[in-house]
């Protein structure tokens, strides 16, 4: 079943799996095979998509995903205004924020036991989102309801960019580390 904001969408899966298997932060393949789709499955589902197509095309419409505090401790927020930068100049129809959440499965893992990666508070975290959402200037939705994110964020912007940040800025003045640490730690899978 797809989500609300792809209702519309013709969707063509080419792939599952993944060719790169290399993330250190990436728990999701593991021990899934990259496979693609036999080319007689994709050609059906070419011909169910033409059979439903609209007859006026529009423009293609993108959803992008920001992976919150991957850069690691002190390397949020020149994250957030790079980032930030470059999707003002792409305006993609809806943002994707999940928070990065490093599982035993993953190499990064390792790196956090080896301290060769130190992982960005939580705290830090809400202040790299908060400055993403405040840097941009385009129309967008957002969509920061994952698991991962220890502070939830929805809207669409401009309009419902004030209610954000205020919210994120409460969060930040009140919840304190260890709390948004523990939530953390009680996440077993995305």
């Amino acid at each position: 079943m797809a989500p609300p904001y792809e209702a519309n969408s013709q969707l063509l899966q080419l792939t599952s799996g993944c060719t790169w298997h290399k993330c250190k932060f990436c728990s999701l393949y593991h021990g899934t095979p990259f496979r693609m789709s036999p080319l007689s499955e994709v050609e059906e589902d070419l011909k169910v998509i033409r059979r439903w197509q609209p007859r006026a095309r529009r423009g293609i419409r993108y959803n992008v995903f920001y992976l919150n505090g991957l850069g690691g401790k002190g390397a949020g927020e020149a994250s957030a205004i790079a980032t930030a930068d470059v999707l003002n100049q792409l305006h993609p129809c809806i943002i994707n924020i999940v928070s990065l959440t490093i599982f035993p499965e993953s190499r990064l893992y390792q790196e956090v036991l080896d301290s060769t990666y130190i992982e960005e508070p939580e705290i830090e975290r809400l202040v790299e989102m908060r400055t993403l959402i405040d840097r941009l200037n385009i129309r967008v939705n957002l969509l920061g309801h994952n698991v991962s994110n220890t502070i939830p964020v929805t809207g669409a912007l401009p309009d419902d960019k004030t209610a954000i940040l205020r919210e994120l800025d409460k969060a930040i003045a009140r919840f304190p580390e260890k709390e948004l640490k523990a939530y953390r730690n009680s996440i077993c899978h995305l």
